[in-house]
């Protein structure tokens, strides 16, 4: 099942880092809580990453670098032409400023509205 991603969505990196999610669109919502659409995913602060040691040269997971389109993002159901964010949403952080990491949604915020498109 693909559910629509809201605010309160957890996102993860690999190493067990949280994404701060913030909206840019504020009505249309889920439980009063604001839909997630295409753009704010982009760039988000990841905390609490515990990749271990920076040694010189590798940095922990500090943000989100890129976010898959096709698995992230509705075809079908958009918001002043911004497709809403999906519970399949993944992408890569900033891992070791040379390698990606991935990052993936645990959570969409809310688990009653489902999107199927096809």
């Amino acid at each position: 099942m693909t559910y629509v991603a809201i605010e309160t969505a957890q996102c993860h990196c690999t190493h067990g880092g949280t994404m701060r999610m913030e909206h840019s669109q504020d009505w249309v919502t889920i439980d009063r809580t604001p839909i997630l659409v295409k753009g704010d995913l982009d760039h988000r602060p990841v905390v609490g990453c515990s990749a271990g040691a920076e040694p010189v040269g590798v940095v922990r997971c500090r943000t989100i670098a890129t976010v898959d389109d096709k698995p992230s993002h509705s075809e079908f159901l958009t918001i002043d032409g911004k497709g809403v964010v999906l519970s399949s949403a993944n992408g890569a952080t900033d891992y070791s400023s040379v390698n990606l990491s991935p990052w993936s949604m645990a959570s969409p915020g809310q688990d009653w509205v489902e999107i199927v498109e096809g």
